[in-house]
């Protein structure tokens, strides 16, 4: 919105029978990059490669102030960095149920969802335009002992 960006999963797109002799894909972030004055984040929905494995090719290219993301995500992310001695470990601060990031325009809210990585979330951005939900990924699995979904937050989302 105006002069903010936050940017929501940085992912690996997997490769399948029509890219030979490739293993993934990562998303073009030239816009970010052209627009980098204005990035205010890195929002991490869960740790699966999906939504991660994109963050070394994004830290090579754009200056990423913050990246947010839950305990476990943040943990894999920073191993993932460690690989790569070129790359200096942005600031990454780590949110839960609780968390309400704040900004100029966005109020961005966390709700805990059921997946299949501990540790998943989707988000709520309020915007002067509307909300914005973000799902990432998650299901419903009422047997799970500590990672429901919760649903009384959802539905106010």
């Amino acid at each position: 919105h105006d002069d903010e960006i936050f940017m929501f999963d940085a992912g690996v797109k997997f490769a399948n029978d029509e890219l030979l002799g490739m293993n993934g894909t990562v998303a073009n972030f030239s816009y970010i990059k052209e627009n980098e004055k204005n990035f205010k984040g890195l929002i991490i929905t869960h740790g699966h490669e999906d939504h991660i494995g994109g963050i070394v090719h994004l830290l090579l290219m754009v200056n990423v102030p913050v990246i947010y993301a839950p305990k476990l995500p943040a943990e894999l992310i920073k191993k993932k960095i460690a690989e790569h001695k070129e790359i200096k470990i942005p600031k990454i601060v780590e949110y839960d149920d609780d968390t309400v990031i704040t900004s100029k325009y966005m109020k961005i809210d966390f709700c805990r969802v059921c997946h299949s990585v501990p540790d998943s979330f989707m988000l709520c951005v309020n915007t002067p335009n509307g909300n914005i939900v973000r799902t990432g990924d998650f299901r419903f699995d009422f047997a799970t002992n500590g990672d429901e979904t919760d649903l009384k937050k959802l539905m106010d989302f």
